[in-house]
């Protein structure tokens, strides 16, 4: 093997020049539309995409509709394709190797949070004060009656 067959696939092009893929001869200037796709994307392909587009609003409109389906598994593969047009795919993968007991604390403590925002809804709740009762911390202003002596907060209040 000689040397010169290897010096012309390894030497470095000049900028603005290109190597010819065969990897022989001289190096020569890049000339434009003569490299690539010189004839650009087909028609066809164009017009294939116009006539998608044109139909993308029935299509969406079709989908909205199986979203109401009485067929849980068409609704639910129609409301998800619905919500990948409209905020786009998930770009991480979903796990599936969920531990069964990690599964079931999270929807305890989903039906927990939902039990607490429904009962926060109430009007009557909206009124009542946070009391040790209730579990919630005791207020500043029951604080303030007891020995401040002991509390960081109040010393610290005290000290400005």
């Amino acid at each position: 093997m000689s040397d010169k067959s290897l010096r012309s696939v390894n030497r470095a092009a000049k900028p603005g020049y290109v190597i010819p893929p065969h990897g022989r001869g001289a190096l020569r200037p890049f000339q434009p539309g003569q490299s690539g796709n010189p004839a650009g994307k087909g028609g066809l392909y164009q017009e294939a995409q116009r006539i998608c587009r044109e139909a993308t609003p029935a299509a969406a409109r079709r989908m909205v509709e199986l979203m109401n389906s009485k067929d849980e598994r068409v609704a639910l593969m129609a409301a998800d394709k619905v919500y990948e047009r409209a905020w786009g795919k998930s770009k991480v993968a979903p796990d599936d190797d969920i531990d069964p007991a990690v599964i079931e604390r999270r929807q305890t403590l989903r039906a927990e949070l939902m039990d607490f925002l429904q009962e926060m809804a109430k009007p009557e709740a909206l009124n009542q004060a946070e009391t040790p009762e209730r579990g919630c911390a005791p207020s500043r202003r029951e604080v303030r009656g007891t020995d401040t002596a002991s509390d960081p907060i109040s010393s610290a209040e005290r000290t400005r």
